[in-house]
């Protein structure tokens, strides 16, 4: 429940980010948000392949919880945009 609140937040939100508080068109702003599906979509289809493949669930979460909390931290700990972008 608390990924999908997440990933709607994300989804939703990132685009306003990008163009008013990063400066960025409209276009320009939805073609950044763009790429991050596209892979996420990719790596989604090979993980549910080996996942019903080797009938293990658990530990592929667990696998993509302890890839993306470093990255996370990371981003949390830079504040300034320049960063970011």
């Amino acid at each position: 429940m608390f990924t999908t609140t997440n990933s709607y937040a994300i989804a939703y939100f990132l685009p306003i980010i990008l163009r008013d508080g990063m400066g960025f068109s409209v276009a320009k702003a939805q073609c950044l948000v763009a790429p991050p599906y596209c892979v996420a979509a990719v790596v989604m289809v090979i993980q549910a392949y080996y996942r019903d493949k080797w009938h293990l669930r658990g530990p592929i979460i667990v696998f993509n919880t302890a890839i993306s909390k470093p990255f996370f931290c990371v981003l949390s700990y830079y504040y300034t945009k320049q960063l970011r972008a």
